[in-house]
């Protein structure tokens, strides 16, 4: 019997229907490999030169733009602690 979707098969009274392009299913093995694919993304680094990062976020502008224009010195009430995976990032220290 055919289909429109592409010949059918028949097997115990159920039909199974052969896709019409075997390769559109081949992403579906791929997701086996998450694992690989994970372990490859962790090896990642990303450098990025500071101007671009102050172009990309607004703010950073703003408050270094602020800090070197108007010659006042820093008034920060509260400190920020870094861990030592983001201090040597922003140092770009290789681990």
């Amino acid at each position: 019997m055919k289909n429109r979707r592409g010949p059918s098969i028949k097997k115990n009274d159920k039909e199974a229907h052969a896709s019409t392009f075997p390769t559109s299913f081949a992403w579906q093995e791929g997701i086996n490999n998450a694992s690989e694919i994970l372990e490859v993304l962790r090896q990642v680094k990303v450098n990025i030169p500071l101007l671009d990062m102050i172009k990309q976020v607004p703010t950073y502008a703003k408050f270094l733009k602020d800090l070197c224009t108007i010659k006042r010195g820093l008034n920060v009430s509260k400190k920020a602690f870094l861990t030592e995976q983001v201090s040597s990032i922003i140092q770009c220290k290789s681990q």
